[in-house]
This record gives structure tokens, C-alpha cells and sequence, in this order.
């Protein structure tokens, strides 16, 4: 199991170079309604009835029996928790189990080449957050060449959404859950065929995407077996996801940046043999010397390696869950889980780029310009190291 991450395309600025140096390596339920309106004010009688014929509303919606089931949860516990139900994932086009939590007040999520990875709750990393499959602790990691999980954190974008019935996200400590976590306790439910109903039930989706970039379509299938006897105490379910994207990203990148002294600027020699010489001393060695121009480009922030690039991501992912419950009696339960979750990635990045980093002293800069933030926005880099990676 493969995962990647890619960082953050951030603004460069425009830079012309020369030099190269070439490296390559190759439901049906009942809906329900809100209406909220303008509250009525003093005016004329005419303009109010033209802003009521204006003015829509708002119209909420939702089905009942999802919202009740939410609720229900909450009310039933004296701690602090949330929780969604499977009618809420699946109405929402959500990748992965981390893009359902963020639904949930005080989750916010870690994104991993635009897809939702990891879960914050009140502002505590994934570290500090615990995460039960069916009442049993689990974990999942994946790694990566550009961002590896080797904490405790839980990849949450392994598992498709579609796999679960109900995500529960306890946030205040209980007697009934064990020690080890300063953020939330998150239980994930899979299927559950006793609260199902009566007789054979079967359920498919299907939805694709499309990257305008990559020119491809990724399909993304799910569907569901079920069945239940009619007294209630026997049941079976099974269900599974697929998805595949093909996302291409084209973007710029700074990789941070420097400050630095350049060989020359505008034409006027920043160093030079000795302290007192008039003599230039070029590209290595020899003193520099103070001026106005030399010192505004040095002292002026510019990218350390600014460059362009594409970055492409083959993400594909592979949920199955089963599930057999009996029920002999009121106060007695037998469930036989399974799951089985394959999440692969495959990430190729191609950048065309320029090695100012530690390379400014042999480097002459011409037509520069710095803006209010002390930041160097265009240049003419001449004697300029500028390289390709492919990877």
C-alpha cells in the first residue's frame, strides 16, 4: 500500500536564466423543511409586499430519518459527541471517510494532494485522536516519498465513505472508553443488516469525475446486499466501493526563501578584489562592497528555487465489508465482521527549475523590482544554474 502527498503550489516570481545543467530520471424517506424569512419591518405598504415577491427565502432540507437517527445519538449520551449517519455521506460527493468528519463541528481535516487525509479536533493533531473499526481499535498508515506518516495518525483517506453506515466522534472523556486520547475518539460503524429491512435490500451508485488537465474520467462504484429475516433475528449484508482518479496539476513552486549577495546588479559589481580595489572580483571570492543597488537586492526576499512543473496522481481505492448478525434473544447479540480496504497511489512530478539557492554569488541580476513587502517580484538572472527533475 502506497500513499502519496504533494506540497502546496505557492506563487513564484518570473525569472529569466541561462546555463542549463540537464538531469532526468525517466433513501426514500420523508423530507423536512425550513423556511426562514425576513422578519416583517415598519415601511409602506407597497415596498413590502415588492420585497416579499423579491425574496425567496431560505429553504433547508433533509431526511428525517437521518437527522433523528443524529440526534438520537447525542441525546443518548452524556458526553460531548457527533455523529453522521449513511444517508449524510452519501448525499455529500466526499472521497474519503476524512472529507465526511470534517462535516462534523470542531473536525477539520489535513489534505493530501487536494484529498483529505488526516482529522484535527479542537485544534489537536491526528496524533491525539484514537480510532475504533466496530468498537475494536484500529490503525492505518501509509507512506510516501513526500509526506510519510510515522505517528499515530489515522489515514482516514484509505477507506471509501461509502463503506460505513454511521461515524461517531467523541470529544469529552468516558468510563466506557479507554485511555490514550487528548483530541476525540472516532468509532467507525460498517453495515448493520438487523437495522435493515425486513427481506432483501440492494443498493448501487455510480458517479465519475473528470480531470480537464489529464483529459480522463475516473469512475467511482458502490453498492450494497442485504438481507433480514422476518422476525428479525438474522441478517446478512455485504457491500463494497471502487474509485479511481487521474488527477494532473499544473502549478509553480518557490521551495521557500533567501537571502543572498549576487555578483552584480544592473551592471554594478558587488565584489571585488580587496576592500579598497576598484578591480571587480567575478563569480567566486574577493570582498563585497556596499551600494544602494547591491544592497537592495540582497537584502530583498527571492524564491531560493523557483520553478514549474506538473505533478500527476493515479489514486485507486478498493473497499469490501461483510457482515452476519444473530440475534437470539432481546439482550443478546453475535456479529461476524470483516473489511478489506487496498488503497494505492502513484505520483510523477516534472519541474523545470532554477538553483538560486547558494548559487547568488556568481549569479548577475538585471531588471529587478521589489515590491512593499520587501519581496523581489521579477528579475533577469544571467549566469543562472537551471536544471529539470522528473521523478
Amino acid at each position: 500500500m502506497a500513499a502519496l502527498a504533494l506540497g502546496l503550489l505557492a506563487p513564484a516570481s518570473a525569472f529569466a536564466a541561462v546555463h542549463s545543467d540537464d538531469t532526468a530520471a525517466p433513501k426514500r424517506d420523508d423530507k423536512v423543511a425550513v423556511i426562514a424569512a425576513t422578519a416583517p419591518q415598519d415601511v409602506p405598504a407597497a415596498t413590502s409586499e415588492a420585497t416579499q415577491d423579491e425574496d425567496p427565502g431560505i429553504v433547508v432540507t433533509g431526511f428525517r430519518q437521518s437527522l433523528g437517527a443524529a440526534i438520537n445519538v447525542k441525546r443518548n449520551s452524556v458526553a460531548a459527541i457527533d455523529a453522521i449517519v449513511a444517508e449524510d455521506i452519501a448525499k455529500f460527493p466526499d472521497q474519503n471517510l476524512a472529507e465526511s468528519l470534517q462535516r462534523i463541528p470542531g473536525v477539520s481535516i489535513q489534505r493530501d494532494a487536494g484529498e483529505g487525509r488526516a482529522i484535527t479536533v479542537r485544534g489537536l493533531g491526528a496524533q491525539f485522536t484514537r480510532v475504533r473499526l466496530n468498537g475494536l481499535e484500529t490503525v492505518a498508515t501509509s507512506t510516501d516519498g513526500a509526506s510519510a506518516n510515522r505517528d499515530r495518525a489515522f489515514d482516514f483517506n484509505v477507506f471509501a465513505s461509502e463503506l460505513f453506515s454511521s461515524l461517531v466522534v467523541h470529544k469529552t472523556a468516558e468510563p466506557s472508553l479507554d485511555e490514550g486520547s487528548l483530541g476525540a475518539v472516532v468509532d467507525l460503524n460498517t453495515g448493520n443488516p438487523l437495522g435493515g429491512k425486513y427481506g432483501f435490500t440492494a443498493v448501487a451508485n455510480i458517479q465519475g469525475s473528470y480531470n480537464d488537465l489529464s483529459k480522463k474520467v475516473g469512475p467511482r462504484i458502490a453498492g450494497l446486499l442485504s438481507w433480514k429475516n422476518a422476525d428479525g433475528t438474522f441478517g446478512v449484508s455485504v457491500s463494497g466501493a471502487y474509485q479511481k482518479t487521474n488527477n494532473l496539476e499544473l502549478g509553480n513552486n518557490t521551495v521557500r526563501w533567501a537571502q543572498a549577495r549576487f555578483d552584480s546588479v544592473n551592471g554594478t559589481p558587488c565584489w571585488y578584489t580587496t576592500a579598497a580595489s576598484a578591480t571587480p572580483s567575478p563569480n567566486s571570492g574577493g570582498v563585497y562592497r556596499s551600494s544602494a543597488v547591491c544592497d537592495q537586492a540582497a537584502l530583498a526576499f527571492h524564491p531560493r528555487i523557483p520553478r514549474y512543473g506538473e505533478v500527476r496522481h493515479e489514486r485507486e481505492r478498493l473497499g469490501l465489508t461483510g457482515s452476519v448478525q444473530w440475534a437470539p434473544s432481546d439482550s443478546t447479540k453475535i456479529s461476524l465482521d470483516a473489511l478489506y480496504s487496498r488503497f494505492k497511489e502513484t505520483r510523477e512530478e516534472k519541474w523545470g527549475e532554477v538553483l538560486l539557492r547558494s548559487n547568488e554569488r556568481s549569479i548577475d541580476l538585471t531588471n529587478f523590482a521589489v515590491d512593499a513587502t520587501n519581496t523581489m517580484t521579477t528579475g533577469t538572472l544571467n549566469d543562472a544554474w537551471v536544471r529539470t527533475e522528473h521523478y
